[in-house]
């Protein structure tokens, strides 16, 4: 970490939940290529939305683009919503939304009144850092470059990472942020909870299983230096994910996307081997090993087994 050159291939990710937890949005993610070598093939069944320009920056259009597809699946299910949008440059007006009312919050509070700032974005990172050190490890183990890494490997981590994220975080965090039911039963019940205590022994727990896992990674490369868990999870917080962009700079944007064919945008902007889905014997290894894995751990149970038998079946 210190001393190193900041990577300059990154994605951008808009997280949204509602504030119970029991719905969260689908990832949208911001990358630079338009069609990454990694993604052939599969583009369409990406875990996340994805979206690109030059430099993986959230923009106004991206973001009202955004709005848009969310507002009209929301009137075709006949729902409406109120969406608290942090005050980022890139996060516009948008006019004419039919089942979405935009709130934005006022600048400079994004700490305090932000609820994914509470504790939503740190526990997503949490988990994407230990999917991340845990696949350093693997290619150490498959003799591997440690830094390895595609587009596609980000958005699988990143979205499996999100799974992780409870309901009862997200729930936390904005009861934490002052939002709260205010019926009688649900009032009385949050006023019992230590919302702090919980949100920081949630922390501790999940950057214990990390600095053991980054303690292995060390072992491994034969590392010596201090890395501060902390730190590492939050490395990128203060890299752009937007910028105030000028008439001129929005027009550079615009005109340098349109100059880029998507053989450019594959061999400038993102480099990587294209992705080689696995034959059906690979894959029936692979399950055979996660059996016997399965069988052998107490952590796992029937349901784990009956899945693994169920998948080998459709393939066999």
């Amino acid at each position: 970490m210190q001393g190193r050159k900041v990577v300059q291939n990154k994605i951008t990710v808009l997280v949204a939940a509602n504030m119970t937890g029991s719905c969260k949005r689908k990832l949208l993610v911001i990358g630079k290529a338009k069609k990454p070598r990694s993604f052939k093939n599969i583009l369409q069944s990406l875990p996340v939305t994805y979206e690109n320009n030059t430099r993986s920056w959230m923009t106004s259009q991206i973001f009202e683009k955004w709005l848009r597809i969310w507002d009209a699946e929301l009137k075709s299910g006949g729902n409406k919503i109120l969406l608290l949008v942090d005050n980022c440059p890139a996060h516009s007006v948008v006019s004419n939304l039919k089942c979405i009312r935009l709130v934005f919050l006022p600048p400079n509070v994004t700490s305090v009144l932000q609820p994914m700032d509470q504790g939503v974005i740190k526990a997503l990172k949490t988990q994407y850092r230990k999917l991340q050190v845990l696949q350093m490890i693997q290619n150490i183990e498959n003799s591997k470059d440690t830094k390895s890494l595609s587009v596609l490997d980000a958005i699988l981590m990143i979205s499996e990472a999100w799974e992780k994220v409870t309901q009862t975080t997200i729930a936390n965090c904005f009861r934490h942020a002052g939002f709260k039911d205010l019926s009688p039963s649900q009032a009385e019940n949050d006023d019992d909870i230590p919302l702090a205590r919980m949100i920081q022994s949630t922390d501790e727990d999940d950057n214990v299983a990390l600095a053991e896992l980054v303690a292995q990674l060390q072992r491994s490369t034969a590392t010596e230096q201090r890395i501060e868990i902390e730190e590492f999870i939050g490395i990128d917080d203060s890299v752009a994910v937007c910028a105030l962009a000028t008439e001129e700079e929005i027009l550079a944007e615009a005109e340098s996307n349109n100059h880029n064919t998507d053989d450019e945008n594959e061999d400038q902007q993102d480099p990587e081997e294209q992705f080689q889905p696995s034959t059906i014997f690979e894959a029936l290894n692979a399950i055979t090993v996660l059996q016997k894995f399965v069988a052998f751990n107490d952590q796992f149970n029937t349901d784990d087994t009956h899945t693994l038998r169920s998948m080998k079946r459709k393939m066999e």
